[in-house]
Parts: structure tokens; C-alpha cells; sequence
């Protein structure tokens, strides 16, 4: 036989489903789950910091290695262009 607490346990669990079920309120169930996404998201969250910095160092990398690239290009357009001017003459 149930005692007294477990029967009243019971009987709001019942109550709350039966309120969920007309009006859409959180249930204990309910906000467990809720609890347990929050957390594996804030456990997951350091890890997405730490992916989205190497990101960052990588793209500021390859930012720098472009600009020198782009760079020399210009150099050795400008100097073969100086080439082809002084050939003509």
C-alpha cells in the first residue's frame, strides 16, 4: 500500500499531466529536460569556443599570407612591366 506522500506524488503528477495536456504546462518530466539540453549545450559550448578561435587564427593566417601574395604580384607586375618599357625603347 502506498503511503500517504506517494499517493499525493502520484496524484500531482497526474494532475500536472492532466494540465498539460489541456493547457500546455511544464511538467517536473518536462523541465528535467529542459535542464539536461541546457547543460550538454554549456558543455559543448567550450568546446565551440575553442573550435571557433582556431578558426579565426586560421582565416587571420591566410589573410596575411594573401596580402603578401597580392603584394609580390604587384611588385613583379611593376617590374616586368619596367622590363617590356625598357625593351622598347
Amino acid at each position: 500500500m502506498l503511503s500517504h506522500p506517494d499517493k499525493r506524488h502520484a496524484m500531482l503528477s497526474a494532475v500536472g499531466s492532466v494540465l498539460k495536456w489541456f493547457f500546455g504546462t511544464v511538467t517536473l518530466l518536462d523541465v528535467e529536460e529542459i535542464h539536461k539540453t541546457v547543460d550538454k549545450m554549456h558543455r559543448t559550448e567550450g568546446d565551440n569556443i575553442h573550435s571557433v578561435n582556431h578558426q579565426m587564427t586560421y582565416l587571420k593566417t591566410l589573410d596575411s599570407a594573401v596580402k603578401f601574395n597580392t603584394d609580390t604580384v604587384e611588385t613583379l607586375s611593376e617590374k616586368v612591366k619596367d622590363i617590356m618599357l625598357d625593351s622598347n625603347k
